[in-house]
């Protein structure tokens, strides 16, 4: 879209036009004076002698405005599925991990303590335990 003035071009003013009927450049460029203006942009805008501008597109904003709110409560509606889907399948892990830890509870502090003192033995037994080394001093 041209931003353009060529409301005032004449069609009866043989200066404002060139012979193929298209506008002046330098008709244009005083009705728009400081703007830098080609022949592309002047044909662009589609006025020629005696005929009136091209009919500018009618745009309905309200359908477009009510097409784009209906594509965002689609959306909208699609990540609500995908969150029940992500809830039901979280619920579905936790029921898992539950059962999970009825049958296999983790050992008790003593348990745990039995283990440890069952494993140092063994390794006492099987020569596998370091000498214990004095600390030494830090020096200031």
């Amino acid at each position: 879209m041209s931003d353009l003035d060529l409301s005032k071009l004449n069609d009866k003013n043989p200066s404002h036009w060139v012979d193929s009927g298209e506008p002046s450049l330098a008709a244009v460029k005083a009705l728009n004076p400081g703007r830098t203006v080609t022949r592309e942009e002047v044909r662009a805008t589609g006025r020629m002698r005696n005929r009136a501008p091209a009919a500018r597109p009618v745009v309905n904003h309200a359908l477009l405005i009510a097409e784009a709110a209906l594509a965002v409560q689609q959306q909208i509606q699609k990540i609500a599925k995908l969150k029940a889907k992500v809830k039901e399948r979280n619920a579905a892990f936790a029921a898992v991990h539950a059962e999970l830890m009825r049958v296999t509870p983790p050992p008790s502090v003593e348990d745990v303590i039995r283990e440890h003192l069952r494993r140092t033995a063994e390794h006492a037994a099987g020569g596998n335990v370091a000498a214990p080394v004095e600390p030494l001093p830090i020096e200031a």
